[in-house]
């Protein structure tokens, strides 16, 4: 499988390589800016960090699959992208605990 060829019967329009990587980059660029910006001062502090950094990081890696043609499935004409729902399985619970921790 190539760079842009997500797999038999599935097909990337350029709108939705170019959306893929566009999250890909913002969510990769907001873990960056999250773990530059905070400053930890106690454990408390660092875990919350930690948590939103893991947040971004997954989103990226989600996002990053599906600009790759992983984690969808061709469904007749339509692409069902599983990788969003991988996705908000693992930091749905992530957000719920940074706002548990507050």
């Amino acid at each position: 499988m190539g760079f842009d060829d997500p797999g038999p019967g599935t097909t990337l329009s350029v709108t939705e390589t170019t959306w893929f990587w566009t999250g890909t980059t913002g969510m990769a660029l907001g873990a960056l800016v999250i773990f530059a910006v905070s400053k930890t001062r106690t454990q408390d502090e660092e875990a919350h960090k930690v948590v939103h950094v893991l947040v971004c990081m997954v989103a990226a890696a989600s996002y990053l699959s599906m600009a790759f043609g992983q984690g969808g499935i061709a469904l007749g004409e339509r692409t069902f992208w599983y990788a969003r729902y991988v996705d908000w399985s693992i930091t749905t619970p992530l957000l719920l605990l940074g706002l548990c921790m507050t």
